[in-house]
């Protein structure tokens, strides 16, 4: 017939078909199957006598009119099956590779975007970027280089183009003010209106950038933020940033506790380690 062996689990499922569909015959009959073993003492089924083998009646019965239906129906289901699987393998191939393109381009980020310093000053001066004109996008300066900068220091953003604090958003910066994450969360706790502008609680934090307990026990800034902008004095006071004259500050300094960064904003500054 098909004159080749089968494994056991191929030879009892062909011989379960020869049995349900009587392999076309209208009429009850008999099929042969031998059951063989190979030069390894495996188990093996064959459709033709082999050496030492046993031959397995298999008694055919009349052929089943819907059988053909229920494996075509059955054959259906494991072609969808076996399509859901491959999307399923091929969806979780696109997901690893996307992974990976990640993780390269966070490691070509760290290595362009992030720039490391020995230690840390008690005055760090931020020549802001110039395409950062408002402090809603300038306030990287703060949360960028905050990691370099000395409990107690001083941050002094230098940005003369800098004339507003947010067109959007400004008026309500100006009502609550940078604070602390800890000041902001009580803030938080008692303002519906700051609870219904998040983004807004989160930039006066991000901008204070961290707080830190002083000599009385209160909160406050870990360090101080200084304005030498197009901002006047008294918005710099309402939201509790010292002020500067840009036009007669000198941030060129030899001071060793001084470190000056170009295009403050841009990349991310940490102490290595």
């Amino acid at each position: 017939m098909f004159n080749r062996l089968w494994s056991p689990r191929i030879g009892i499922a062909f011989a379960c078909v020869f049995a349900l569909v009587g392999i076309g015959r209208a009429d009850p009959g008999q099929a042969q199957v031998y059951k063989c073993k190979d030069a390894r003492g495996s188990v093996l089924y064959a459709d033709y006598p082999c050496p030492a083998g046993e031959r397995i009646d298999i008694e055919l019965g009349a052929t089943d009119p819907g059988a053909q239906v229920r494996l075509s129906r059955a054959r259906a289901e494991l072609d969808r099956a076996a399509l859901i699987r491959k999307t399923e393998e091929q969806r979780a191939a696109a997901q690893l590779a996307e992974r990976e393109a990640f993780r390269r381009a966070t490691e070509v980020s760290r290595q362009i975007h992030i720039r490391y310093t020995d230690r840390k000053y008690k005055r760090v001066v931020a020549l802001l970027d110039p395409h950062y004109d408002e402090l809603w996008v300038g306030g990287k300066a703060s949360y960028k280089l905050g990691a370099i900068i000395q409990d107690g220091g001083e941050l002094i953003i230098f940005a003369p183009h800098l004339t507003k604090l947010s067109e959007t958003h400004g008026a309500l910066i100006e009502k609550y003010g940078y604070a602390p994450l800890e000041s902001v969360r009580d803030m938080l706790g008692v303002s519906e209106e700051l609870r219904e502008n998040l983004c807004i609680a989160a930039h006066l934090a991000h901008v204070a950038y961290a707080g830190r307990t002083d000599d009385d026990g209160n909160i406050v800034p870990r360090y101080r933020i200084t304005m030498a902008s197009g901002l006047d004095e008294q918005t710099c006071k309402r939201v509790n940033l010292g002020y500067l004259d840009y036009r007669t500050f000198d941030y060129d300094t030899t001071d060793p506790d001084t470190f000056v960064v170009n295009h403050a904003g841009r990349d991310l500054y940490k102490v290595s380690t």
